[in-house]
């Protein structure tokens, strides 16, 4: 839940070596110096295709937004993430429909 996440979160965050983001009841751990924007940016850099699709719905989601034009989030997502997506949708089987 929601409290339990941020009590780990809490726990944890002072660790030097990790990039740690609470976004709703889940907790993001990655190396420190990564993150979703870098990780999209190197499976861009091995594909034959440019067109790749992504979706988030936490502030952590918006620099991997900046990697692709189609870039995906829920309607009942903060604010901040909606402002920055491409397009919103109720659910994912909606994504697939385009």
């Amino acid at each position: 839940n929601t409290q339990a996440a941020k009590t780990c979160f809490d726990q944890i965050k002072e660790n030097p070596d990790l990039s740690i983001q609470h976004n709703h009841s889940y907790i993001d751990i990655i190396s420190q110096g990564t993150n979703k924007k870098s990780g999209i940016a190197t499976l861009l850099s091995k594909l034959e295709s440019s067109r790749v699709q992504v979706i988030g719905d936490g502030e952590n989601d918006i620099p991997m937004f900046e990697t692709t034009d189609e870039s995906f989030s829920f309607y009942d997502a903060p604010d901040v993430v909606k402002e920055k997506a491409n397009y919103l949708v109720d659910c994912y089987d909606e994504i697939f429909e385009t």
